[in-house]
């Protein structure tokens, strides 16, 4: 709504990634290159896709995951909130286990901060705000060229058993 009714802000839009965890799932929605990754086991796996060219490239064959790290389309977005009427986002289900660590992001993060970097992190067993503060100072280390959102949630035992 401010986009169109301000001249200047006229194109603004926004990513987001939502998840939901009860009775044992978690139900995840997104729109844009935000995502969110489940850590189990001391595996990192992203959960959700990005709505970006250069992933359409990917999933088309077009470019490798490796040459689309480094493609400077990256991050041309082709899915978000406020940049048309409507949008349908992706929504995702995947079980849940106690000790899961489901971690939300925008590409501030993970642009900055490799997967293995990521999994450092979460390996430390720190509080969900001290892994979230780590990670957000991690990427401005290795740059800060972006937004960086992060949030992260460890699963407990009353998200299994509601």
């Amino acid at each position: 709504e401010m986009a169109n009714k301000y001249d200047a802000n006229r194109g603004m839009a926004t990513t987001i990634v939502i998840v939901y965890a009860e009775h044992g799932k978690a139900y995840i929605t997104n729109v844009g290159d935000s995502r969110a990754y489940l850590y189990r086991d001391g595996q990192l796996m992203q959960l959700t896709d990005d709505h970006t060219y250069v992933n359409t490239l990917v999933k088309a064959g077009i470019l490798t995951p490796e040459e689309a790290e480094f493609d400077e389309r990256k991050n041309v977005i082709t899915k978000a909130l406020g940049a048309e009427p409507g949008v349908e986002p992706d929504f995702f289900q995947v079980d849940i286990l106690e000790d899961d660590i489901i971690l939300m992001c925008a590409g501030g993060l993970y642009d900055e901060v490799s997967e293995d970097e990521i999994i450092e992190v979460l390996d430390e067993s720190m509080t969900m705000s001290a892994t979230c503060a780590e990670l957000v100072n991690r990427a401005n280390m290795n740059g800060g060229h972006d937004n960086i959102t992060v949030v992260s949630l460890r699963v407990m035992e009353e998200d299994i058993d509601g």
